[in-house]
């Protein structure tokens, strides 16, 4: 589970806009992928796991902490949540370790 100093970081507001904006992308599957992204990164769009490059050669990303080598907009959330949506279409919740945290799968 992620950091509690980070959650506390990321205003109300924030966190209320980054809902909203994850529950328009993922219609019936919102409220699940919400409680990935808390897990993941506390919706704070500035996470960056560096552990993560030890043992996958990139750091993950942003509110989905998305695992790959740096992209452009990885800290902006319509971008992280668009690429965690496409990686959602192909792959389900798999991709996410939180999703088996939470026992999603």
């Amino acid at each position: 589970m992620v950091n509690a100093q980070v959650v506390s970081a990321v205003s109300e507001a924030e966190r209320k806009r980054i809902r909203g904006l994850i529950r328009d992308k993922f219609g019936i599957h919102a409220e699940k992928m919400i409680a990935v992204a808390m897990c993941e990164s506390g919706l704070d769009k500035t996470s960056v796991n560096w552990g993560d490059a030890k043992i996958t050669g990139n750091p993950s990303w942003g509110i989905f902490q998305i695992n790959r080598k740096q992209f452009n907009g990885w800290d902006n959330p319509e971008t992280n949540i668009q690429v965690a949506k496409e990686m959602f279409d192909r792959r389900g919740f798999q991709p996410w370790s939180c999703a088996r945290r939470l026992n999603i799968i």
